[in-house]
């Protein structure tokens, strides 16, 4: 055996190494945690003709639960509600981020999504189903009351 292949065999070997090591080091990916909370609303907002946001920025500790939970905008929610809700999210994949999190709630059919931003992140969750806590099925307003009247000409 040559000097040369004693060389690339060697070489190969550290760079093999070099490569198990880091993939061990990096491990398997921490799952992200985030529930979407269904913030309570005053009978009043509910029927109202509002949409809005709620906004709030946080950072996210080194083992990624979010700390420094602060309101950027209130929207019609109770802040204690909005604080609890993120305070049991787990995002170990963005820790030491400044992230800002917006529930957006529409009219006529309820909290539509909740977008997560902040530096290299962008995460957008959409909601589907019932979403309207105030629709026929879930109200105090029996389904015959709330049919369009027909018209007479």
């Amino acid at each position: 055996m040559t000097r040369l292949s004693m060389a690339k065999g060697a070489f190969s070997g550290w760079s093999l190494l070099w490569f198990l090591v880091i993939l061990c080091d990096a491990g398997p990916a921490k799952a992200q945690e985030v529930s979407f909370c269904a913030f309570p609303l005053s009978k009043a907002i509910l029927q109202a003709n509002a949409s809005f946001n709620v906004i709030y920025e946080f950072d996210v500790s080194e083992s990624g639960i979010p700390a420094k939970i602060k309101t950027l905008e209130k929207g019609f929610v109770q802040a204690a509600d909005v604080q609890a809700c993120i305070e049991q999210w787990r995002l170990p994949q963005f820790a030491s981020k400044h992230l800002v999190a917006v529930f957006e709630w529409h009219h006529g059919i309820g909290w539509k999504r909740l977008a997560i931003s902040g530096p290299d992140v962008k995460l957008t969750i959409h909601l589907t189903g019932e979403k309207c806590p105030y629709c026929a099925k879930g109200t105090d307003v029996p389904a015959e009351k709330t049919k369009p009247t027909p018209t007479t000409h």
